[in-house]
């Protein structure tokens, strides 16, 4: 049983009936009838093994290792269909220290939901996007360069580009330089060339400089000057 120094997570008194959270744009809410409400079975089932909490969304923001809970949380992930619950799901499996069994059920559910829609989708691949550059494994980097390549995949393909900075492998380069055009992906395509000190860039980047588009010529020129 997990000790309560490790795991036992702080009942926060909550004000109103909606809890905020870090997100794309700074801090942004959901209520918590929709969703965390929904992670009943999972919070049940953490709460037998000794972990105390009322919702997904304390574990989610709480900085506590809790290992134990990550083979509950997958487990969940796999079985539950609400986007809305899902996501709460996927923020707490969200953590550098998970094990690298993780990112794989990760990946697999952003794919499953390539083109799709509807109320909570938006967010949840958000959310799988952002737990992937988190989780970030040269072991699945053709699975993921396919998706930084690739429409359809909302903002989770957003975060899946800025991931690629935290590639080992030289072919990271090239799949950012080749979505450095695409204006849903340019800045953190950007942002991601800068943080690799990709000096192979560099030869591209100077052509972007003369393109007619201001957005990215004004990106190359970003990142020129950081890489140097």
């Amino acid at each position: 049983m997990p000790s309560s120094s490790s795991t036992a997570l702080p009942r926060k008194p909550r004000n109103d009936s909606r809890a905020a959270v870090s997100g794309r744009q700074g801090l942004y809410r959901f209520p918590i009838d929709r969703g965390m409400s929904t992670n009943a079975v999972t919070v049940e089932r953490l709460r037998s093994i000794g972990y105390e909490l009322t919702t997904l969304a304390e574990m989610a923001t709480q900085p506590d290792r809790y290992d134990g809970a990550i083979p509950v949380l997958l487990e969940a992930l796999s079985a539950e269909q609400d986007p809305f619950a899902k996501e709460w799901i996927v923020r707490a499996l969200s953590v550098r220290w998970a094990s690298a069994e993780t990112l794989t059920p990760i990946i697999d559910e952003l794919l499953s939901l390539k083109h799709q829609a509807g109320r909570g989708v938006p967010n949840l691949q958000w959310a799988l996007g952002n737990a992937i550059q988190v989780l970030w494994d040269d072991r699945e980097f053709e699975r993921l360069v396919s998706i930084a390549v690739t429409h359809g995949f909302g903002d989770g393909r957003r975060m899946v580009v800025f991931g690629l900075s935290k590639s080992t492998r030289p072919a990271a380069v090239s799949a950012l330089l080749s979505v450095f055009e695409q204006p849903e992906v340019t800045k953190l395509a950007t942002d991601a060339l800068i943080k690799l000190g990709a000096e192979a860039a560099r030869p591209a980047l100077l052509e972007l400089l003369n393109d007619p588009r201001d957005w990215v010529s004004r990106s190359a020129a970003r990142a020129l000057r950081t890489i140097g």
